[in-house]
């Protein structure tokens, strides 16, 4: 199966989260420290979003990772990359 790459906004990328909740994508964002990170996980409906706006992903290994929207870089759900502009 081959891998489409979709150009999609930061905002799309988190409607597409949310479309999918319940399923494991991969998401590739920067880190607070300025790292690039790829992470395998999937999201809770009821903990989706925090106060302050970031995304609560829960990784394969059962943890629980902050992400900050504004610094998704891509995304991979159901084998379509989504990298934002």
């Amino acid at each position: 199966i081959e891998e489409r790459i979709i150009p999609t906004s930061k905002k799309d990328a988190v409607r597409l989260l949310r479309d999918n909740v319940g399923k494991f994508f991969g998401i590739t964002f920067i880190k607070k420290d300025g790292s690039k990170r790829t992470l395998n996980a999937h999201m809770s409906d009821k903990y989706f979003i925090n106060d302050l706006g970031y995304l609560n992903i829960i990784t394969n290994r059962n943890e629980y990772k902050q992400v900050d929207p504004k610094n998704i870089l891509e995304i991979t759900i159901n084998g379509n990359k989504y990298v934002t502009k």
